[in-house]
């Protein structure tokens, strides 16, 4: 047990990306977390997007912590069509899921 100050360095590392990733898990109707809403499980396999592909290459990259633009520039590099990637970008809402939470004592 490295105690205390080993917890507070992991919620400074890893939190956010903890919650992002069980958050998209959720969207995708991988794992239902009960803290996150019924109406939102499987939204992403059910109302936008039936390339699987490209829904996988989308959400590994943010569940990296890359951002709406980050994937619409990689779209653009890469010169895939942009309405699927808007209906999955705009499915996922990820601007909504920026949690602010306290770091035991703000540290």
């Amino acid at each position: 047990d490295l105690g205390e100050p080993a917890i507070k360095q992991w919620v400074r590392d890893h939190w956010n990306g903890y919650l992002r990733t069980k958050w998209l898990e959720h969207l995708q109707g991988k794992t239902f977390w009960i803290e996150l809403t019924r109406c939102e499980f499987g939204i992403l396999k059910n109302e936008c997007c039936n390339d699987d592909e490209l829904l996988g290459r989308i959400i590994d990259k943010l569940k990296v912590g890359q951002e709406n633009l980050d994937v619409i520039r990689w779209a653009v590099t890469e010169h895939l069509p942009l309405p699927p990637i808007h209906r999955i970008l705009t499915a996922v809402d990820i601007n909504s899921c920026h949690l602010v939470h306290d770091h035991f004592d703000g540290q």
